[in-house]
């Protein structure tokens, strides 16, 4: 099924795509906080890294579950992509080679980025989309992403 089909439930295209989007979007981001875990030292860096990494971890699995209820496409059409506010597969690979003030600097632009995107989509979805678990969820995030950005800048 294409991600322009709406799903069969009370779900509407608006949101699954949503959804799909955002899933695309924490799986690549957990791949740089996973990354910038293993390549720096700095406490203070690790310590926001790894609040993120729960943080989006536990976000993925509510979007999971979400997307599941939706009765929705089972393959994603963005996973792989690079998208706005996606770490793209370049970045990550600079990441994976970087050390010190270059890992934290690849780290803070990319997650700065996905932050921003993923409040203008939580946004989106929460006037455009028409199902309150999706809306409630995007509530959330949004919240979420306010907050880590405010940690993120504090570094």
């Amino acid at each position: 099924m294409p991600a322009t089909t709406a799903p069969t439930s009370g779900f509407s295209v608006t949101d699954t795509a949503w959804l799909q989007l955002t899933i695309a979007m924490d799986e690549r981001a957990l791949k740089v906080l996973d990354l910038v875990l293993a390549r720096t030292k700095d406490p203070a860096l690790r310590g926001v890294a790894e609040r993120l990494a729960t943080e989006h971890r536990d976000e993925l699995a509510r979007l999971h579950d979400l997307h599941t209820r939706s009765g929705g496409p089972t393959t994603n059409p963005h996973e792989g992509h690079d998208m706005p506010g996606m770490a793209t597969g370049e970045t990550v690979k600079a990441l994976g080679t970087a050390t010190g003030t270059d890992a934290a600097y690849i780290f803070t632009t990319a997650m700065r980025a996905h932050i921003d995107q993923s409040i203008r989509l939580a946004e989106a979805e929460q006037k455009s989309g028409s199902e309150p678990a999706a809306k409630a969820l995007a509530a959330d995030i949004e919240r979420a992403r306010t907050d880590q950005r405010g940690r993120l800048d504090a570094l």
